[in-house]
């Protein structure tokens, strides 16, 4: 059974493709298998593995001519039309959000370097809004392509990340004093968050990681010298970013410093990048509600 469905694209056809290939990237970095994704000259092909549900046996997306992503899925006979339903939907939110927002012109870096789970996949979101092509995780920037990729192995690699204007957490997080020095003139945006909410947000982040693999995964051991969560250590290592950052940036004016729970985000953020504010909320993903 085949299903196949489109998501109007709003990026260049190469940025467009570029994004497949780095969706190649994420898929292959969490697959227990290895590869299970490779990009093509239309755009990417999956085939299946556990890392969607065993009824997808293949998945491709192919970028159009007119920019247009069209998705074609093929799932086991037997399987529910809930089921075909439920991923239907789903691919298409998340694939949006890659693929349906135009770009403006900016002729700056925009390196977003608060912690993981500061609100950074729905920073990248707004920069979409506001049109700066963007990526959210890359560990690939520093050398790592498969989650149990042992960690010192350690390599600068910024020709991966050369035609995003905006990139947001791990490992660029970590690195922020190399991505100053390799792109003079880049704007940072440090994300923060208090302790008591982001601290349980991480924890669960990381023990869902833990079930699920066995251990933290490469960018994370690297973040945390860690091989699974440890409260005391994560809290530590939240501080110490929180006081290196401030310290680093404490005479620059490219750098915002930004809680995206409060309120005038938008303001902030736009004023900020001389950018105007968007008609529409401001995005929160991937948000964890904590008691």
């Amino acid at each position: 059974m085949q299903k196949i469905f489109s998501i109007q694209g709003g990026l260049s056809i190469g940025h467009a493709k570029l994004v497949c290939q780095d969706l190649c990237r994420l898929m292959n970095y969490f697959s227990p298998e290895g590869v299970i994704a490779r990009p093509n000259e239309q755009g990417l092909i999956y085939e299946g593995s556990s890392f969607f549900p065993k009824y997808v046996r293949y998945g491709e997306l192919v970028v159009t001519d007119n920019g247009e992503v069209v998705v074609k899925l093929d799932f086991d006979s037997g399987t529910a039309p809930n089921e075909s339903e439920a991923m239907h939907k789903m691919l298409s939110n998340k694939l949006a959000r890659y693929f349906e927002y135009k770009e403006v012109p900016f002729n700056k870096k925009v390196f977003c370097i608060g912690w993981s789970k500061t609100g950074t996949m729905s920073l990248i979101q707004a920069l979409r809004i506001l049109g700066l092509f963007s990526w959210h995780f890359a560990p690939w920037i520093v050398g790592y392509h498969h989650f149990s990729d042992e960690i010192a192995n350690y390599k600068l690699e910024f020709s991966t990340i050369e035609p995003y204007t905006a990139i947001a957490d791990l490992p660029v997080s970590l690195i922020y004093k190399e991505l100053d020095k390799a792109f003079p003139e880049s704007l940072f945006i440090f994300t923060t968050r208090s302790l008591d909410c982001w601290l349980p947000s991480a924890m669960s982040d990381a023990k869902t990681m833990e079930e699920q693999f066995g251990r933290l995964g490469a960018a994370y051991r690297l973040a945390y010298g860690l091989e699974k969560p440890e409260r005391q250590k994560f809290t530590e290592r939240y501080k110490q970013h929180y006081q290196e950052v401030t310290e680093y940036f404490s005479d620059r004016s490219n750098i915002l410093s930004i809680d995206i729970t409060h309120e005038n985000t938008w303001d902030k953020l736009c004023t900020f990048l001389n950018l105007p504010i968007p008609n529409t909320e401001f995005p929160h993903l991937n948000h964890l509600s904590v008691d």
